[in-house]
């Protein structure tokens, strides 16, 4: 049986205070809060800006150890360089997130102006290093065939599932991982999931979990506040069952586990219970 892993693409979200995050939270300890209630995180900052060692080490200090980051690959390697000529990239991007110790993952996200060369990506796929899994969202529809899913199966590299109509989408399992991104089906990045789209989704999952396949999914629609909330909404779907099995413990981890911990215990177990409620129910 597999491994399910939910959670959201970024944390620092401003208008997430005062419905995940308790008012008076200060953001430096938002990780901290956010990994009680989550056992992984999409990081998108990595994207737009090179994160220094320091801070991924920084980071896995606020989390417990079996928490899971998911590192965006810097566009200058995927939208600049377009996947090509990028050793020296490659080489001070893993510097960096190597810092992390454990197992991650790392995602790949291609421009929409990239068509399907094979070529291209089999010599990118023999410069990533086995110590990361990884993951590939592809934009243009070229990429779309069996000829892709054999060069990915050949290194265990998944194929992204997502629901933007606009995008390439796909339900094969090229790995023995599966990722899913949820931008929002109907406005991009913003739309909410409804109960009945989310429990289809769940079916989906735990067929993967059946075949032994650890799943990795991050809701992306976070421009209006609802990737918590339908975050949770699916981990309830496939089985997960947050409150009340052990004291202290929140979401499967134990505050000890947290380096955080003294400045979490401001927050009680029924005030922290009262704004899981809330997000399941919403």
């Amino acid at each position: 049986m597999g491994k399910t892993y939910i959670g959201t693409s970024g944390w620092q979200y401003s208008n997430w205070r005062g419905s995940f995050y308790p008012q008076d939270l200060p953001t430096s300890h938002w990780l901290a809060f956010y990994a009680q209630y989550f056992s992984t995180v999409e990081v998108n900052s990595s994207f737009y800006h090179q994160t220094k060692a320091v801070t991924f080490e920084k980071w896995q200090k606020e989390t417990p150890s079996n928490f899971v980051f998911t590192v965006k690959g810097h566009r200058f390697i995927t939208h600049i360089k377009r996947l090509i000529n990028c050793e020296e990239a490659l080489k001070v991007f893993f510097a960096n997130v190597s810092a992390l110790s454990g197992h991650h993952l790392i995602l790949w996200q291609l421009p929409p102006s990239l068509k399907q060369n094979l070529t291209r990506l089999s010599a990118f796929l023999d410069l990533l290093p086995s110590s990361f899994k990884h993951a590939f969202e592809f934009r243009h529809q070229s990429w779309v065939n069996q000829e892709t899913w054999c060069l990915l199966k050949k290194y265990n590299a998944a194929v992204v599932f997502q629901d933007w109509k606009e995008w390439p989408q796909t339900n094969v399992a090229t790995a023995d991982f599966i990722y899913i991104r949820f931008h929002g089906n109907k406005i991009l990045y913003t739309s909410e999931y409804t109960y009945q789209e989310l429990q289809e989704w769940s079916r989906v999952i735990k067929k993967y979990l059946g075949q032994g396949k650890d799943i990795y999914a991050y809701f992306n629609n976070d421009s209006a506040g609802f990737a918590v909330s339908n975050a949770l909404g699916l981990k309830k779907l496939v089985g997960w069952r947050p409150l009340f099995k052990q004291t202290p413990i929140l979401f499967g981890h134990n505050f000890s586990s947290c380096k955080s911990m003294p400045l979490l215990l401001k927050f009680t177990i029924w005030q922290t219970n009262l704004y899981l409620i809330k997000l399941i129910l919403m």
